[in-house]
Order: C-alpha cells, then sequence, then structure tokens
C-alpha cells in the first residue's frame, strides 16, 4: 500500500528496507507500530542520502570476483556494518536520550536472523543489532578534537599507502655455455628467462587494467550517487510532514532532504506552515474553528529550528476570539482583538517569535479612549487615535487568516 512520496507499506513485509537504485522506495511492514515510523524513516532516509544502495552492491560484485579471498570476505562483512552504523549515527545525532531508547526499541522490534552475506536490500534490522542498540543508547557527539584527530590519522594512512613506487623493469639475458654456466660463471638456472620476464609482464598488464576497469565502475557509481542525492534534497525540500500514529500526529522537519528531528503534537491538533524569510515554521492548534470551507485558529504554538538544527519551539501566538484569527503577512504574524493589534516576528539573532509593534487603546470609566504603541526601544508609550487607526488599515491590507489543516 503506498503512504506518500516513496514510502510503502507491505503485509508480507517483515523488516524494513529499501529496494532500486534509480528510483529507490523504503518498504515498512504493516505489523509495525506506527510510532515507530520516524525512526525507521530517518535510518533508511540516511541510506538514500550516502547512496548506500549503490555501494552495497558494488561491494558485492568486487566480493563476487574474489570469492576466493578471505580477506575480502571480511573487508565486506565489516563494511555492511559501518553502513549501519553510519546510519544510526545519522538518524539518532538529533535526538534526545529517551528517543534513543525508543529507536532502540524499533531497531530489536525489527531485528531479522543474521545471513552471513546479503548484496540487497538494505533492511534496517538485518545487521549487528545488539551492537548497533549499545552504540546508539551510548552514542556522544565526538568533540572537535577526535575529529580533528580522525582527519589527520587518515591523512597520515593516504600518504603512506595510497602513493604507487617507483616502477622500473629491467630484462637480464645470459648467453650459456654447454655446462649451463653463463659465460661470467653465474648459473642460468637461477636468473629467469626472457619468457618468463614477458609472460611476468603480461600479467602486470592485465592486473593494471582491471583496476583501471574497478576505478572508472567506482566513479560512475559515485557520479549516479551524487546525481541521486540532489534528486532526494529536490524532492525532500525544507519543511514539515506529518505522520499519523493512532490519535497522535508526529511531524517530521526536513532539512535538504535529511530528517532534521520530529515534534509531536495533541491528540486533535491541527497544523499550519508558514515560511519566514528562509525558514519554515511550524504552527500546531487545538483551538481551530470552521469558518464556511477554510479552518482559522484563535492560538497556537510555533515550532522552528534551533541552533542544533533540531526542532525547538519558538513562541506562542494568542487573539481573541473566532472573530480575530491568527494571520500572516509581510509585516510578520497579526494577533488581534477588539482593542489591540499586535505583530510578531522572527528574531534571528534568538531564533525566536517577539513582540515587534503593538498598538491598542483602552477606556477610563468616562468612556474616553486612551491610546499606545511601542516606541524603538520596545517602551510602551501613548500614541494619537491617527495611529491606532493607520495600525489597523495596514492590517486589513496587509493580513491573511492562516489556513490550517487537520492531519
Amino acid at each position: 500500500m503506498w503512504l506518500r512520496e516513496n514510502l510503502w507499506i507491505c503485509d508480507e513485509v517483515k523488516s524494513p528496507f529499501i529496494l532500486g537504485l534509480h528510483k529507490p522506495k523504503i518498504y515498512l511492514s504493516s505489523s509495525m507500530d506506527e510510532a515507530q515510523y520516524p525512526y525507521v524513516i530517518a535510518h533508511e532516509q540516511a541510506h538514500l542520502k550516502r547512496g548506500d544502495q549503490w555501494w552495497k552492491p558494488l561491494g558485492f560484485l568486487i566480493l563476487a570476483i574474489h570469492w576466493f579471498n578471505p580477506f575480502v570476505w571480511a573487508a565486506y562483512i565489516l563494511f555492511c556494518n559501518d553502513l549501519e552504523l553510519a546510519c544510526d549515527e545519522s538518524a539518532v545525532k538529533k535526538l534526545n536520550a529517551q528517543e534513543r531508547k525508543d529507536y532502540s526499541y524499533a531497531l530489536l522490534s525489527c531485528s531479522m536472523q543474521r545471513r552471513l552475506v546479503t548484496v540487497c536490500p538494505l533492511a534496517f534490522g538485518e545487521v549487528g543489532v545488539k551492537k548497533r542498540v549499545k552504540e546508539i543508547l551510548n552514542y556522544k557527539k565526538p568533540t572537535f578534537w577526535v575529529v580533528l584527530a580522525a582527519v589527520a590519522v587518515c591523512v597520515i594512512v593516504a600518504v603512506c599507502f595510497l602513493t604507487n613506487p617507483k616502477q622500473g623493469t629491467t630484462t637480464t639475458i645470459l648467453l650459456t655455455n654447454e655446462a649451463g654456466k653463463s659465460e661470467n660463471g653465474v648459473d642460468a638456472g637461477n636468473v629467469a628467462s626472457a619468457d618468463e620476464v614477458n609472460a611476468q609482464q603480461e600479467t602486470d598488464a592485465a592486473l593494471q587494467e582491471a583496476l583501471d576497469k574497478q576505478r572508472e565502475q567506482a566513479e560512475a557509481v559515485k557520479e549516479a550517487s551524487a546525481a541521486e542525492q540532489e534528486k532526494q534534497a529536490s524532492e525532500n525540500p525544507a519543511g514539515w510532514i506529518p505522520m499519523q500514529n493512532g490519535n497522535t500526529t508526529t511531524w517530521m522537519n526536513m532539512q535538504d532532504g535529511a530528517t532534521a528531528g520530529f515534534v509531536t503534537g495533541k491528540e486533535d491538533a491541527a497544523y499550519a506552515q508558514v515560511k519566514v524569510g528562509d525558514t519554515t515554521l511550524l504552527l500546531l492548534s487545538d483551538g481551530i474553528y470552521q469558518d464556511g470551507e477554510h479552518t482559522y485558529a484563535m492560538y497556537c504554538d510555533v515550532y522552528g529550528i534551533g541552533e542544533d538544527a533540531a526542532p525547538v519551539q519558538i513562541g506562542k501566538l494568542l487573539s481573541e476570539g473566532t472573530a480575530y484569527p491568527i494571520c500572516v503577512g509581510m509585516s510578520g504574524f497579526y494577533v488581534t482583538s477588539g482593542h489591540s493589534i499586535e505583530v510578531y516576528n522572527l528574531d534571528t539573532a534568538t531564533g525566536q517569535l517577539v513582540l515587534t509593534t503593538s498598538n491598542t487603546e483602552s477606556f477610563d470609566e468616562n468612556g474616553n479612549a486612551t491610546y499606545y504603541r511601542l516606541d524603538s526601544r520596545g517602551q510602551r508609550v501613548e500614541s494619537t487615535e491617527e495611529e491606532y487607526l493607520q495600525a489597523w488599515e495596514e492590517y486589513r491590507k496587509d493580513a491573511q487568516p492562516v489556513e490550517f489543516t487537520t492531519p
């Protein structure tokens, strides 16, 4: 059963996996708990972003060519383990301790009987489950010095082992006498003949040609992987994707084709997405109402992306009744009542939603009106009726009610 985009749910699937090269699809088991979907999808999308659906078959191809070499077998098994560990790290690095426990439970519930070697598909719970659970629960983000040391080691190893020595071939042909001795007295049986030297040269040339072909294949796979990653990013732009889990909805945030994190709303929460600059904000509300064919909200919680690239609540918006829905315009978010109009904007320095404009009126016991506004320092000062009415005129021209959607 098709869920959305490249996600499918199947009754016959026991563990989630990816299948396909050009247009890979993620298959989920219908027997899974829907609360585990976000964790599984985040893991599988990490595979797609890295292009593992290309790299694993390439590794199996190399294994098939060198099937007689035990070191290649060991390298392939370790390679498969590293694929899963890398994607686990990508999926859990934005999760808190409880969410990492939930991720581990999802991994255990999807674990499969271990196979010695597999080429495909990329299955969620197939390889090294015990070790992966330990790594997930003990995960700590690597410090700057650890990363720097790892890069230094890689550079040293590359300089030492990835450079070719100076090569040269010297062919020596000795003239021998009937006694089997060369003219200078050396036993000719201990010196390679010209035919043997030529045969060795032909063998070396064949090996070099095979290595060149493998390099060409690797470059082709790398180019295809880059194209696939670009395609994934274009199909999954920055935004929020709702995922229903019984009576609860979880919104998954996407950044350049990768999962940034999750936000879980109330059982009856509706949502809206509003783009502010380069950031797509998520608005969640359980205070919605119908106005004809439209769904508006009187109040809502606002979520954005924090300093660590994880979703975080950045503010609240509260209007006064169904006559004054939450609105948005070029000036920002509008929150109004019968005697006030406020404008909120995203503070780029703090990442929070802040009050930037306020115009209000109040009446004393004799019905005399006094008007107030915010000055440039954010202080409440007296204003005039003309300024107050001008603010309402700008509101009517700029503000549009935010349309909410129920999952």
